[in-house]
């Protein structure tokens, strides 16, 4: 834990060269994360996760006056995006009541996916629409042996996600929207109630955000969340996140020019913990 949260220290701290305000109209992304679950032993896993974005600006963005980071935003640019993402579960347990009572539970879980989305801000308005709609792939492989018994499971399925959002920005840089979509397994479908406020203060900024959830985010049913990033100049941001169940998080981004950086955070709570970085770059 101490060497991750020292990395996500060094993207705060690494560089300081001032990022130039050049428009770009074009933004991709390579994420990776790693995490396990800290529930009972009968459901802990581990999973590592990856994916690879892309976005299309309808007119060119400028940053200038602005956090690198929340340029696009505060500019209310619409745009199109396309992700693609993979990530593999793997549960590899062996316990023993006795010595001739063990039990072993092995499962390999595989799912790659495919989405597109669109962010629009109404012109001349303060209406603020986005979608999203992801095609994804799984593959479960599973084994048990105990209590007498040994089997071995098999399954290939498919599933399509969506989610549909509508806001206002009632002055600017504030977001207050509803959500609603089918977003995984474990509850059918996902609404919510967002809000984002992004106030600059010269060449600072402090970005604020929160969610609650009518029927729980995910299989931990959690039912609000807040977050705070401080810009400490319009090239780095240092904040966190702190949900209901005891989770937190803690992150954060540094351009090291006007079109390229990275980013860190580390997750933690009483059920999991993760650890991911990602590299932007604009043109």
């Amino acid at each position: 834990m101490r060497f991750k949260l020292g990395l996500i220290a060094s993207v705060g701290f690494l560089g300081s060269m001032h990022a130039l305000a050049e428009p770009y109209q074009w933004e991709v992304e390579g994420s990776y994360r790693s995490g396990e679950d800290t529930l009972p032993s009968y459901f802990g896993q581990d999973r590592d996760a990856y994916s690879v974005s892309g976005k299309y600006y309808f007119s060119p963005v400028s940053s200038a006056g602005r956090p690198l980071a929340e340029a696009a935003f505060l500019a209310r640019a619409s745009s199109v995006n396309i992700l693609m993402d993979h990530h593999t579960d793997v549960v590899d347990q062996s316990y023993c009541s006795s010595e001739d009572d063990c039990t072993t539970n092995k499962s390999d879980e595989s799912e790659s996916g495919l989405g597109v989305g669109l962010e629009y801000y109404v012109p001349n308005s303060i209406f603020y629409l986005a979608g999203q709609v992801k095609q994804s792939q799984r593959e479960v492989n599973s084994y048990y042996s105990g209590a007498g018994s040994e089997w071995y499971h098999s399954e290939d399925s498919s599933r399509t996600s969506w989610a549909a959002t509508v806001g206002v920005m009632p002055i600017d840089g504030w977001l207050i929207a509803a959500k609603i979509g089918e977003q995984n397994d474990f509850n059918g479908s996902e609404q919510s109630i967002e809000t984002k406020y992004v106030l600059p203060m010269g060449q600072q900024a402090l970005k604020l955000t929160g969610a609650y959830y009518l029927d729980g985010y995910d299989y931990l049913q959690r039912d609000w969340q807040v977050g705070a990033d401080y810009f400490f100049t319009p090239s780095l941001s240092i904040g966190g996140t702190y949900a209901d169940g005891d989770s937190y998080g803690v992150r954060a981004e540094k351009f090291f020019t006007e079109s390229f950086s990275l980013s860190a955070d580390y997750q933690d709570g009483d059920y999991e913990e993760s650890f991911g970085v990602s590299l932007k770059a604009r043109f």
